[in-house]
Order: structure tokens, then sequence, then C-alpha cells
């Protein structure tokens, strides 16, 4: 017992450490931020996994003091905020061996929850509106752009259409900033649940991975949000300020993205078991996300296969069988 409590309290204080690099990384290099702040959590996970929740939380605690006194109180709360929750919530279930499925939507649940509570002390202690400021650089990063344009000698009418088309763009991203919010917890999710298996595997302690993507399928429920939204969005096609026809819009998109998955394991399963080239599929991808016509057919027929099971991945009744 004396050993393991050792053993628990130098693992944690390793990985303590390594949270406060990343902290400071984050604060200070600019280029290396973005990934430093993803994979913030993955020590955390690993704590909670080998021992536990307590020890996990009081790594939490020691690496958001240090940086607090290294780098300022406020960066290392809303440090801690955001990814400290989701470095508890996955290393808890990951300690009571959930599968990668449960656990992809416990912890998606704990990160939003630490992305809104971010948003909370940013607002109410730094008087700094996340949204705001993230639609602010947009917009001056399309100012750049059209200036950049300007020096490379484009006419009056090319930047007018320019123009035309980033305000279209800004206006569509403004539109779907609530669902790419939502998406991204799941994201910030995968990849430290992908870092945190390939070290932990090294460690001897081997954790399941998600089944062959040839097998995935949304349940079949995915459906009822993305005929919903078809229906508000032609209901209130001509009020598109309107509230409800940005929910439905946000619900659109986010019922594509699972459609889009659903088409794309089906292509999977059919590239691989007709024995075609791995390259087909990279190609599918490619083209589906960069063509909107294209991925509109990827959504119905992923829409499709959730209604005829083109893969048979569900068990016939007794009816079917007769």
């Amino acid at each position: 017992m004396v050993i393991r409590k050792t053993s628990a309290l130098v693992e944690s204080g390793i990985l303590a450490a390594i949270a406060t690099v990343f902290t400071i990384i984050g604060a200070y290099v600019p280029i290396l931020s973005l990934i430093a702040n993803f994979v913030w959590p993955l020590p955390i996970i690993l704590c909670g996994r080998r021992n536990g929740l307590k020890w996990s939380f009081l790594c939490l605690m020691v690496a958001g003091v240090i940086a607090a006194i290294l780098v300022s109180p406020i960066h290392a709360l809303s440090v801690v905020a955001v990814f400290g929750l989701i470095g508890l919530t996955m290393g808890e279930c990951m300690r009571r061996q959930m599968s990668p499925v449960k656990l992809m939507l416990i912890s998606s649940v704990g990160a939003f929850i630490s992305f809104i509570i971010s948003m909370l002390i940013g607002y109410l202690l730094m008087h700094i509106n996340v949204l705001e400021v993230f639609l602010d650089n947009m917009n001056q990063g399309f100012s750049m752009s059209i200036d950049f344009y300007r020096q490379m000698g484009y006419g009056a009418d090319k930047i007018a259409q320019i123009t035309t088309e980033m305000d279209i763009m800004k206006k569509m991203v403004r539109m779907i900033l609530p669902v790419a919010f939502i998406m991204v917890a799941p994201f910030t999710v995968f990849v430290n649940y992908w870092a945190a298996r390939k070290i932990l595997s090294k460690l001897g302690d081997y954790y399941p991975w998600f089944p062959p993507f040839a097998q995935w399928s949304m349940p079949r429920y995915t459906l009822l949000p993305y005929g919903l939204s078809l229906i508000l969005l032609m209901q209130f096609n001509t009020r598109q300020e309107h509230p409800v026809y940005q929910f439905a819009f946000n619900l659109f998109v986010f019922s594509n993205v699972l459609l889009i998955v659903q088409a794309l394991a089906l292509i999977y399963w059919y590239i691989e078991t007709k024995g075609k080239p791995r390259w087909w599929f990279s190609a599918c991808f490619a083209i589906i996300f960069i063509s909107q016509f294209i991925s509109q057919i990827a959504v119905l027929l992923g829409a499709y296969d959730l209604v005829f099971d083109f893969r048979h991945r569900k068990p016939k009744t007794k009816n079917d069988v007769q």
C-alpha cells in the first residue's frame, strides 16, 4: 500500500510538471500553442487512468497552482477550467473501463460544459466575449485578404465580387458558430483519447479502440433531426434572421456531419469487401469535403444506409426471415 501511494505520488508529480510545461508552451510559444492546448488534458487523463480520480484531481490542482505562479492566475484558471474537466472525466471513464463510444459521449459532454465555464470566466473576470473576439479576428483576416488582392492589381469588379463572397462566408460562419462550438468538444476528446491510448500501450496498459470503421453506424434516430431541420428550413426560408431558422440551420449542419460519417463508413465497407485499392477511399473523402454537391449526395447516401442497412449490420427479425 505504501509503495503504491509513493508510486502514485511520483507519477502525479511528473504528470503535473508536464501539464505545467504545456501551459507555458501554450502561453508563450504561438506556433505550438494550439497543439499544447489540445493535448493539455493528457497528463490528467493518464493520472486518472493509472491512479484514480483523487490523484488526477491533485495533479490538476498542482499544475494549476504552478501555472498561476509562472504564467498568470487568470490564464491558469482558464486552462484548468477548459481542459481540467476533460482530463478528469476521461481519466475516470478510462479507469472504469468504459467502452470507447460511451467514453466519447460522456467526455464530450464534460468538454462542452468546460468550454461554457471557460467562456463565463472570460466574460465575468476579464470582460472578454470569446465569440466576439473570434469574429473580430475573422473580420481582420478578411480585410487583410482584400488589401492583398488590391495590392496584386485586381480590378474594382473583381474586388467587389470577392468582398461579396467574403460577406456571405462571414454570415455563414456567424450562423454556424453554435454547432462548430459543439463539435469542437468531441474532436478534442478524440485527439486526447487517441494519444492517451498510444501512451498507455507503451506502458503495457492496453485500452480498446473503436470498432473497425467499416462497421460504424449512427443510430437511426439521426434521421429525425435531419428531417426536422429540413422542414424548419423550408418553413422559415424567407426569414433567415429568425432564431428558428438559425437553430434549424445548425441542426442541419450537425446532422449532415453525422450522415457524412455514415456514408464514409459505407464507402469504406464497400472498398474493403470488394477488394478495391485503399486510395479510392482517400479520393472519395477528399471529393466529399471539396465539393458541396458531392457532400450532399454523401448525406443522402448515409440516410439511405440508415434506412435500408446496405451492410446488413442489424439482425433480421422473424418476420424478415419469413
